[in-house]
């Protein structure tokens, strides 16, 4: 079993870095997206979409290939799920990981620190037609008990041209730990 590299994430106690968008220069390709109304930045490829929806008490977010407004379904994208569990968000963030490692085999998995914040990462092959590959991050800041629950997805048959566009998404976002 191949060992995935532990991504350093960029979690910011400067939440006046997002907010004045005095961001660091983007990757060549990339331009950089705020989740709004949250203090949370993400780096978007160029051509690539961006669409945002609550359901029920979770902010969705994606940063996709395909454009979901005339689409129902992308095939290759990011999903960023901002959840305010009523449970502890450190106890949350491990359900997520149960319930997506239930959905499919685990090539590999680990603990994710930043910060204040903690959680866990996993590669999964999920078990669809045609099958899946799932790089999560499921990511609990106990100061504000929110979940961020972030999976990069593409047809396994596409992955590792995929995953070359969506490591940078998932290696450098911005979460200001106060939101």
């Amino acid at each position: 079993m191949k060992q995935i590299a532990v991504f350093a994430v960029l979690v910011l106690l400067a939440g006046a870095l997002i907010a004045q968008e005095n961001l660091p220069t983007p990757p060549e390709g990339y331009e950089w997206v705020r989740l709004q109304p949250l203090r949370v930045t993400f780096l978007k490829p160029a051509g690539w979409h961006f669409k945002s929806e609550q359901k029920g008490t979770t902010q969705v977010f994606y940063l996709t290939r395909e454009d979901l407004d005339t689409q129902r379904q992308f095939v290759v994208g990011l999903t960023v799920n901002v959840i305010r569990p009523k449970t502890p968000a450190a106890a949350h963030a491990a359900t997520v990981l149960d319930k997506y490692l239930e959905s499919g085999e685990s090539k590999s998995a680990w603990p994710v620190t930043s910060g204040s914040m903690s959680g866990y990462g996993a590669l999964i092959r999920r078990n669809s037609r045609p099958p899946v590959m799932v790089h999560l991050l499921s990511m609990a800041n106990p100061k504000t008990n929110r979940v961020y629950v972030m999976s990069f997805e593409a047809p396994e048959a596409e992955w590792k041209a995929a995953w070359a566009i969506g490591q940078p998404m998932l290696e450098t976002f911005i979460i200001d730990d106060e939101d």
